[in-house]
C-alpha cells in the first residue's frame, strides 16, 4: 500500500513528491479560498478557519492526488498511515474539512464520487514565494549555458541522448522501429516502484500530429497508477501535452494531451483525455500489451492484450500537436517523480504508424525474452 510517514512530516512529503517544496511554495489556492501551509488553516477576504493536524494532511493528501479519486481505505492507508479506523472516521474527517470550507464560502470543494471516492472539485493553484534576485549568480549560470549549448552543439545529432538511473541501463535500438530495451541481454527493467526510471532525451521519440503505436511487455502486481511510458509536459499550471501509456487500478489506460485547453483534465475544457480500457494486467504474470493510435480516425485507439483485440476509443477530439521538450521517462510520470512503476518492463518498441492486428499478435507469438529472476534484490538493474 505504499511507504508510510510520520504524521509530523506528511506535509512535507506531499508537497515534495510533487515538486512543491515548502521552500519555494507557501500555499494553494481553492477558488477563492487561500491555504497557508505555515500556520494550516483556510483563509479568505481576512477571515481564517485554523485546520487540525489531521484536517491539513487529509486535504493535502487530496491535492497530491487531485487527479485521481480516493476511497475512505485509501485515505486511512494515506492519512492514519496503517491505524485502524473505520470508513465513518474518514467520512467524519472529510466532513469537517467541507464545514471549513463552506464558512468560508459556498463554492463546493471536496467531491464524493459514487463508487470510486474523495475528489477535488477544482484545480488547485500555487502560490510560490517571491524572492529578490540575485544577479551574479544567474550572469555565472549564463555564462555556462552558453558553455554546455556550445559543447551540445558538437555531439552527434543522429546519437540517442540517454539520461540513466542509477539502477539501470539503457539501450536505443533506431530504425523502422525504436527499441528501448535494458543493455543486460535478457533482462527487463525491474523497477522497485520507489525510485526507479528511466530517462530517454531523443526527439524522435517525440510525437507531433500523426499516428503511433507502443508495444511491449509487463509485469505488476500493483495496483493505482503506474507509469509505462510517458512523454508529457506538465506543471499543473498551464496545459498539458504530450501522451502517457500507463496503468490505472490494474487496467491499461493511455492519456493523449494536445495543449488546447486547463490541465485539470477532468474538466470538460481540459487538454487532455483519459482513455480507459478493459485489459487487465495486474496479476503478476507477464503480459503483451499493446496499443495503436490513428488520430483522425473514429475508433482509433485500440488496446491490445496478449496479442488480442481489447478495446477502443475515439480521438479525433485530439487532433493537436503533442510535441513537447520533456524526457521520455520509462516507469514515471515525465514530470514529476510520481506514478512510479513497481515490476518488470520489457523491451518497448515505438512505432511512427499504426500497428495492424496480425503484427501485434505475430510479436505476442514470439514471446517475452527478459526477466528478472536470478538477478538478486535489484531484479538484474
Amino acid at each position: 500500500m505504499g511507504i508510510r510517514y510520520p504524521l509530523m512530516y506528511m506535509d512535507k512529503f506531499f508537497m515534495e513528491e510533487k515538486g512543491l517544496s515548502l521552500d519555494n511554495c507557501k500555499g494553494l489556492w481553492f477558488g477563492t479560498v487561500y491555504a497557508d501551509l505555515n500556520t494550516k488553516s483556510l483563509i479568505k477576504d481576512g477571515e481564517q478557519q485554523p485546520l487540525s493536524e489531521l484536517s491539513f494532511t487529509l486535504l493535502l493528501a487530496l491535492v497530491e492526488h487531485q487527479n485521481t479519486p480516493l476511497t475512505a481505505e485509501q485515505l486511512q492507508d494515506i492519512v492514519w498511515q496503517g491505524v485502524i479506523t473505520g470508513n465513518e472516521n474518514v467520512k467524519q474527517r472529510i466532513s469537517i474539512l467541507r464545514k471549513a470550507f463552506q464558512a468560508l464560502d459556498d463554492q463546493e470543494q471536496i467531491k464524493n464520487i459514487r463508487g470510486k471516492g474523495y475528489l477535488l472539485a477544482q484545480p488547485v493553484k500555487l502560490d510560490y514565494i517571491k524572492s529578490e534576485i540575485n544577479w551574479q549568480p544567474l550572469f555565472m549560470c549564463a555564462a555556462m549555458l552558453l558553455v554546455v549549448l556550445f559543447l551540445w552543439s558538437l555531439w552527434p545529432t543522429t546519437q540517442s541522448k540517454v539520461l540513466k538511473s542509477e539502477q539501470s541501463q539503457l539501450s536505443v535500438f533506431q530504425g523502422e522501429v525504436i527499441s528501448l530495451a535494458n543493455k543486460k541481454a535478457n533482462l527487463a527493467f525491474c523497477l522497485d516502484g520507489f525510485d526507479d526510471y528511466v530517462e530517454v532525451f531523443d526527439d524522435n521519440l517525440d510525437v507531433h500530429k500523426g499516428d503511433f503505436s507502443l508495444s511491449t511487455w509487463v509485469k505488476t502486481a500493483s495496483l493505482g497508477q503506474h507509469i509505462i511510458v510517458d512523454k508529457r509536459f506538465e506543471d499543473q499550471v498551464s496545459d498539458v501535452q504530450g501522451y502517457v501509456f500507463y496503468i490505472d487500478d490494474g487496467y491499461l489506460a493511455l492519456q493523449l494531451a494536445d495543449g488546447d485547453g486547463s490541465w485539470y483534465c477532468q474538466e470538460p475544457d481540459s487538454s487532455c483525455t483519459f482513455y480507459d480500457s478493459k485489459a487487465f494486467v495486474a496479476d503478476d504474470q507477464w503480459h503483451h500489451v499493446a496499443v495503436s493510435i490513428d488520430r483522425d480516425r473514429n475508433k482509433g485507439i485500440r488496446f491490445y492484450l496478449d496479442g488480442q483485440f481489447n478495446s477502443a476509443f475515439d480521438p479525433t477530439g485530439r487532433q493537436g500537436s503533442l510535441s513537447n521538450e520533456m524526457p521520455l521517462r520509462i516507469g514515471s510520470r515525465s514530470s514529476f517523480k510520481t506514478g512510479l512503476f513497481k515490476g518488470a518492463i520489457g523491451e518497448i518498441q515505438f512505432y511512427h504508424r499504426v500497428l495492424t492486428p496480425s503484427e501485434i499478435k505475430r510479436t505476442h507469438q514470439k514471446g517475452n525474452v527478459r526477466s528478472c529472476s536470478g538477478s538478486g534484490n535489484k531484479g538484474g538493474i
